[in-house]
């Protein structure tokens, strides 16, 4: 098999939409319950000439204005109201459009704001292939009335397979970043350095600590901290393996996974706008197998009633 044919098969294998329709009803559910009770048109009160507003490259190369509160919280709204409707599949293609538009400049005005707080951006590619992609034509509110109007069967097709794997390459890219990053700055060192201990401590002691100090049991013990440093180091630059295993697929997300809960437990740094991500890892259409296959055998187990004896 040459590499275009190799190219081909691993990103239009045909699939049914299943998966990703349960990928959509996960990541647009996950999505809104982040933000449905972030108050973002609350950056409608303050003004672009406040010294904490360093615009994003999006307001300069589009001119995008600033609305007031109330203009701004009418936007949150019809976002937070997308973000619902492309959830259950209902009318798809413009849920998830609007979604995608207005979800990029609400995170660009609410990351002008707060650079620190930057992690939220990483949605917007998301949503934009969820935008471009056929997901309501599975699991959705969509395909359920078009069934009802006697519409012909959605046949398997790679379009139902690309999202998932331009997922998988956009989370494999920001992971080998994060590890190559480490290597680059401080080599092997930042695995068997004491910096992590520091960094645990230095938490604890910060204006908004960690509601637990298990970090600071961590970092008087040197071995377990290099040990818990190198982890994360491993799993980052060896991220992209999911891209190429099966197996790493599923080792790898729930290492992540397990690293940022701990980082969020002792650092009081929680990475939870990677979440929503996390779910086109899992093999949904899988699952959902299993569970009709073991409704049918326990359906096969209950006795009719012409065979129960009088």
């Amino acid at each position: 098999m040459n590499l275009s044919a190799r190219w081909n098969r691993y990103w239009f294998t045909p699939e049914a939409p299943t998966n990703l329709g349960a990928c959509r009803f996960v990541f647009f559910a996950m999505l809104l319950w982040l933000y449905l009770d972030v108050p973002l048109g609350d950056w409608g009160d303050l003004s672009s000439a406040h010294s904490f507003w360093k615009p994003l490259w999006l307001f300069h190369v589009f001119h995008l204005p600033v609305p007031g509160l109330t203009a701004l919280t009418a936007v949150s709204a019809i976002w937070k109201i997308s973000l619902l409707t492309a959830c259950l599949g209902l009318f798809t293609r413009t849920s998830t459009a609007v979604a995608f538009f207005l979800g990029t400049y609400l995170l660009a005005l609410q990351s002008s704001y707060l650079r620190a707080e930057s992690a939220p951006m990483m949605l917007v590619p998301a949503m934009a292939v969820m935008a471009l992609s056929r997901c309501g034509n599975g699991l959705s509110v969509d395909a359920w009335l078009r069934a009802r109007r006697g519409g012909p069967v959605v046949p398997s097709s790679g379009e139902y397979r690309w999202p998932v794997r331009a997922m998988w390459v956009m989370l494999s890219i920001v992971f080998f970043a994060a590890g190559y990053a480490k290597l680059l700055h401080s080599g092997i060192r930042w695995a068997t350095g004491d910096g992590f201990a520091i960094m645990l401590m230095q938490r604890f002691y910060d204006a908004k600590p960690p509601a637990v100090s298990w970090g600071m049991w961590v970092a008087a013990h040197p071995l377990i901290a290099k040990f818990s440093a190198g982890g994360a180091l491993f799993t980052e630059t060896c991220f992209p393996l999911v891209l190429f295993s099966r197996h790493a697929r599923r080792l790898f997300p729930i290492m992540a996974f397990g690293m940022q809960c701990g980082i969020g437990l002792l650092m009081s740094v929680w990475f939870v706008h990677f979440f929503p991500i996390y779910v086109f890892f899992v093999p949904w259409d899988e699952l959902l197998r299993q569970v009709r296959r073991l409704k049918n055998t326990q359906s096969d187990c209950v006795p009719s009633p012409a065979t129960i004896p009088a």
